[in-house]
């Protein structure tokens, strides 16, 4: 198991610490929880869509 260099202990989906990374890697990672943020935020605009809409054919 690699050893942990000041990471945080709530992140334990991680294997590694971003610090751990190479580079690229960490510029992926970054890319990569940039979309998840996106696509949590354009989930939640159609649960707020579809809820408004649901309850208007009422």
């Amino acid at each position: 198991m690699a050893q942990r260099k000041s990471c945080d202990p709530s992140q334990e989906s991680r294997p590694v610490c971003d610090s751990e990374l190479p580079r690229s890697e960490r510029a992926r990672l970054q890319e990569l929880e940039l979309r998840v943020r996106e696509l949590e935020q354009e989930n939640l605009f159609l649960s707020r869509s579809v809820a408004y809409f649901a309850k208007k054919r009422r």
